[in-house]
Formats: structure tokens, sequence, C-alpha cells
């Protein structure tokens, strides 16, 4: 009996492994995975030394302690990717345990291999896009997804060592999770607490114990403990890390930036707000460079200017810490479920709330009708927040719904596991196992296929799009080695790019003027590099410090700003990249007039 359990795990391992190492080779051949925001893209330049030289752990987004295992193995192996490999790694290890996870609730190969065949529809349909699209805030949900999924359908039947023997790998993930994207999963708690109850109650029931014992204390608290206690250790290294007064300073003005450009969407624009403007001796030329995003330029926009005009931009719109109040947030995500927007990640949620629902009541499990409301109610806590504050885009919104997703499928597969553990094989229970099994197929096929040419498409647009645009200023920036490049924050602000380009850790001789990592301690250090001591002066002092903008884009405000701190200088065009297709971008040189 041993042996063939055993056997089973092995197969279970090895379908998955050969399904996931399958999966790795056609998504390689046929497709590119790529970076589609310029976050990730910055993240990985620090961490590869493509931004300041060196390898530097304080990548500012994630936590220290994973940007110290990233950066060191760029140290020790400059000429891998170690970014790309590790999200890559990270999502193929997820899919792995998702899939031998599940395949572990079917008896038999053919319903191993039922299942396997929805896992990989489940897959195609709702990762695809995310697998070769990166984002790391996606990446951080998939993570702790997995967690909470691999947590939720862990066997109750052992004793407590055991349990958190086996739930290991969980507690690294959510960890993991959490040092990659600490806001994504402060922002799925609500859900991962009530997926963590459901838990509870749900393997109290499945083993005859009472809810409060202290077997499901030493079971579920020791599991909550240790991923606290780690998420904390993680949490206090990342503080000590930043602690000095540089970073202090910098990571007060980031979160400014964050709350003015984020979350209210930008400054105020100087017409109509001039008397204000006047007050904190903020002229219309700095203003203009603070609206357009290039505040790098000006050493006196700081932690307290920020603070200032966060202050007086959310007294005159009359709102505080919320953009939006509870009316509208809760019109919106009324809107959103009626509409059931954002296919097919709500399809599937609807279908798993009714069949997770379904499967409790033919257990006999009545609280799942209170464990369902919960996570409901706490579904709804997570859609408000970002509604009211404002800050809804796709990489949040799905962030969400993948999670949703993965704790109502491990709710259903233990509501049907528990199925066949009391009621036996009973002719109801294959019946509603097998309608379960054929919808959710139907659901999945029909979303893969769309998910497919999606992907394709997706594939199409960026490669042109980074072929078009953001290509030719890169070959363009690193064809003249000996110049240092600003580039106008409007005119970069998405830049598409593979994740495993030939340059991952070869120092980029140009930068934004603004982004998150502008007036960090790793922008002095950018600027050191490139001989630069103050960037407004030496922007036009040094004759191999350029500005690039979009022919587009006005770049009267330079001028207008050297002028209001007291210097003449002539903006003259130097060069011009060719892009396909438009105008492309003009390359200027600042210098002093009559210098």
């Amino acid at each position: 009996m041993k042996k063939n359990l055993q056997n089973s795990r092995h197969m279970e391992t090895i379908l998955s492994l050969l399904i996931v190492g399958a999966g790795t080779v056609v998504l390689t051949v046929f497709f590119d995975v790529w970076f589609t925001i310029n976050d990730d893209v910055m993240i990985r330049d620090i961490l590869s030394g493509a931004y300041t030289g060196t390898p530097n752990a304080h990548c500012i987004q994630m936590l220290y302690p994973l940007g110290l295992l990233i950066s060191s193995l760029y140290r020790l192996l400059p000429a891998l990717n170690w970014y790309g490999l590790f999200m890559g790694f990270c999502h193929a290890l997820c899919m792995f345990l998702i899939l031998r996870r599940l395949l572990e609730q079917a008896d038999g190969r053919k319903g191993k291999l039922l299942l396997a065949v929805l896992g990989i529809l489940a897959f195609t349909a709702v990762l695809l896009g995310k697998v070769l699209y990166i984002q790391y805030t996606v990446t951080s949900a998939v993570l702790a997804g997995t967690a909470i999924f691999l947590f939720v359908t862990t066997s109750d039947r052992c004793s407590p060592a055991e349990f958190n023997r086996r739930n290991i790998i969980s507690m690294i993930l959510f960890i993991l999770a959490f040092c990659m994207r600490t806001e994504m999963v402060l922002l799925l708690c609500p859900l991962v607490a009530a997926a963590g109850l459901y838990k509870w109650s749900m393997g109290a029931k499945s083993v005859g114990l009472k809810f409060f014992s202290v077997e499901n204390y030493r079971k579920y608290l020791v599991t909550v403990l240790v991923v606290a206690l780690g998420m904390g250790a993680c949490y206090l290294i990342d503080t000590a890390a930043y602690s000095s007064d540089e970073w202090q300073e910098f990571r007060t003005f980031f979160d400014n930036r964050t709350e003015l450009f984020d979350f209210l969407g930008r400054a105020p624009e100087y017409e109509g707000n001039e008397e204000f403007y006047d007050r904190i001796g903020l002229p219309e030329a700095e203003v203009e460079l603070l609206v357009n995003y290039n505040f790098a330029l000006d050493d006196e926009i700081d932690s307290d200017l920020l603070q200032t005009i966060i202050d007086y931009d959310l007294n005159e719109r009359g709102v505080g810490y919320f953009r939006y109040n509870l009316s509208d947030g809760f019109a919106y995500y009324r809107w959103q479920m009626v509409h059931l927007i954002d296919r097919p990640w709500m399809v599937v949620i609807v279908a798993g709330y009714a069949f997770a629902l379904a499967a409790g009541l033919l257990n006999g499990h009545l609280a799942i009708l209170w464990q369902l409301l919960l996570l409901g109610g706490m579904r709804t806590v997570s859609w408000m927040y970002i509604f009211m504050r404002g800050r809804f885009f796709d990489r949040v919104n799905h962030s969400l719904y993948l999670c949703e997703i993965l704790i109502l499928m491990a709710m259903l597969l233990a509501e049907l596991k528990q199925l066949y553990i009391v009621r036996k094989k009973q002719t109801a229970i294959t019946t509603f196992t097998t309608f379960t099994v054929l919808v959710f197929s139907v659901v999945f096929g029909y979303y893969a296929v769309i998910g497919v040419q999606d992907a394709l498409t997706e594939k199409t647009e960026m490669e042109a799009e980074y072929a078009a645009y953001y290509q030719p200023l890169q070959d363009y920036c690193a064809a003249h080695p000996d110049s240092y490049f600003l580039i106008d924050v409007y005119s970069y602000t998405t830049a598409y790019e593979p994740l495993f380009t030939a340059c991952d850790s070869d120092y980029r001789n140009y930068d934004i003027c603004g982004g998150w990592a502008a007036k960090s301690p790793l922008y002095q250090q950018k600027l050191a590099y490139a001989g630069i001591d103050e960037l407004t002066e030496d922007l036009a002092g040094l004759d191999y410090v350029y500005f690039i903008s979009k022919d587009s884009r006005e770049i009267d405000w330079l001028a207008a700003y050297y002028a209001v701190k007291g210097y003449a200088v002539e903006v003259t065009a130097v060069d011009h990249i060719d892009v396909e297709e438009d105008a492309g971008y003009t390359v200027y040189a600042v210098s002093y007039a009559g210098g």
C-alpha cells in the first residue's frame, strides 16, 4: 500500500514536471517574455548593475533581502539574466506546485490525466499573459495565491507537526511574495484571512475537532506565526538597510511623490493656482517641470514641497486620504460586478462561488454559506480600497482576481475531497464532480483560445512598438558610450523591453529625468558614475551631457526653467533619432548663452 502511494506521488510529480517543462519549451519557441512597464526594467537595471555600474540590492520597490539575493547572483555570474530567470522560475514553480496538488486530488490515471488537461486549460486561460508579459506586482500575487492554495488543500488528517512540515513551501512562497511586492500582499490580506478561517473551520470539521482546540492552534496558528515572523524579519532587515539619513529622506520623498502622482494623478497646473504657487515660492517654470514629471532637474523639489502641494490639492478637491467617497466606490464596484468586466476573471470567479457553494451543501457543510459570504466581504474590502483610492490598474486588478480564483479553486477541491471521503463514490457525487470538471473545462477552454489569440496580438504589438520607439533610442545611447543622456519622462514612460536582453547587466548611459528612482542615493550614484555632480549646472556645463525628447513634445520649458534659476541657456538640436512611421526623438545640447 505504501509503495503504491509513493508510486502515485512520483507519477504526479513527474507528470507535473513534464507539463510545465513542455509548456516552457512551447512558450520559448513561439513567444518572447517581456517587461511591460518600466518598473520592472528599473528594478532589473538596479539589481544587475546596469543602472549604477555595480549590482545593488537597494532596488527600492522590493524588500532588501530579496534584492540582496538577486544582486549577489549578478555579482557572482553577471553574464546571466538573473532577474528574468528568477521571475520565470517563480511562475514555473507555482504552476508546478498547483498542478501537482491538483493531480493529488484524483484517483487513477484517467482522473489525473483529466485534471492535468483541466490545469493546462486553466493556466492558458488565466495565466498565459501574466507569464509572458511580466509585472512583478502580478508575480507577487501568483506567489501569494499559490501559497494559500497549497495551505487550504493540505490534508488535515495528520499531526500538527506533519501539517506544518507539509506547509513549509507555502510559508516560504508567502514570505517571498511579501518581499517582492509588500503592498500587493497587504492588499490581499483580507482575502487570505477569509481563506485561513475557512481552512481552520473545514479542517476542524474533517477530523472531528472543535474550532477552538489545542491541536488546531498548533496546526494553524503556528503557520500564521511563522509567516508573520518571517515577514517581520524581512521588513526589519529592509528597514535597517535603508536606515541612513539619505535613504530615509528619499523614502519620505518617494511616498509623497507616489501620493501626488500615482494617487492624486499629478501636480495641479500653475494656471488657476497662481496664488498658491506664488505663496510657496514656486514660479511657473518650476511648476511646469513638476507637472511634466522632469523634477529630477530641480533640487528645490523635495519631500516637504511635495507634502505642501499634496495638502493643498486635497483641500481644493475636498477629499482626504481617499479620492472617492464610499458611495462612489460602491457604484463602481456594483457596475464591475453586474457587467462582469475583466473576463475571464469574473466569469471564473462567479462559477467558483457557485460550485464551491453547491459542493459544500452536498457535503452537509452548511458553514460554507458564511465562509463564502466572508470571502465575498473580504474581496469587497480590498476592491473598495483601490476604488476609493483611485488606484485601479490591470496589474492590481488582475492580481486580486488571481488570488481569489486560487482560493475558490482550493475551497472547491477541499469540499470535493471531503465528499469522497464521507460519501465515497456515490453516483450523485460522481455525477456532480464530472459536471464540475466539464463546466470548468468548457470555460477555461473557451478563454484559453482567446488567451492565446490575445497573447499573440500583444506580442506583435509590443515587438512593433519596441522596434519602432524604444530600441532605436537605446541603440543610439549605446552607440555613444562617452555621452550621458537625460530623457524627458513622458517621452519614455512605458518602456516595453524583452526580458532576456543582451545588455542585461551592461551599464546604461541614460536615464529618465524623473521617475520613482529620481533623487535617490542610487540616482546620485548613477550621476557620479557619469561624472555629473549637480544635474542642472552640468547639463548645461558639460559637453557630453544631452537631453532627449520626442519631437511631439514641447521643449520651451527647459530654457524657461533655467531662466528662473538665473541662467541664460541655449537649447540646440544637435542630432535626431529616426523611428518607424513617426517623427522620432531629438537630441538637444544645453549650453550657457555666450559660453
